[in-house]
């Protein structure tokens, strides 16, 4: 019973730490895709990547608490999803990941629009595992 304790006191320690490690690693991340994009602004992968840290901040703020902050970083993932189908509209990646964002921002008819068409053409296996599963949710 002890160790038990011990373990979970332990645990939430480890967890404690995590936060500001996960902090640090997306702010990097954030950097870089910001290096990335000054230098390539009409690359779409690179308008992809910095959307897809966005994400993963406003993930991190709605975990921590700071629903302002997630949804200020899910309107800047919005805007560089949308730039990078823009820049290449025929991407079925940026669209997959354009709709999953849309899906997860309740905008439906958006949603589906761009996955339906992200599932016509080529996708890695487990993004086109999560588009198939959107659009299942979508339909019901």
């Amino acid at each position: 019973m002890e160790r038990e304790k011990l373990l979970t006191r332990r645990s939430r320690s480890d967890e404690a730490q995590s936060w500001p490690q996960a902090e640090a690693a997306i702010l990097t991340a954030g950097e870089d895709a910001n290096v990335a994009l000054r230098a390539r602004a009409n690359d779409p992968e690179a308008w992809l990547e910095r959307a897809q840290v966005e994400d993963l901040e406003s993930r991190l703020f709605t975990a921590r608490g700071d629903e302002s902050a997630a949804h200020h970083s899910r309107d800047l993932a919005r805007a560089d999803y949308d730039m990078a189908v823009g820049l290449s509209s025929e991407d079925r990646r940026a669209l997959a990941l354009r709709g999953l964002q849309r899906a997860k921002s309740v905008e439906d008819a958006g949603a589906r629009t761009d996955l339906e068409a992200a599932i016509a053409g080529p996708l890695d296996r487990e993004l086109k595992a999560r588009v198939i599963e959107e659009i299942a949710r979508l339909r019901r």
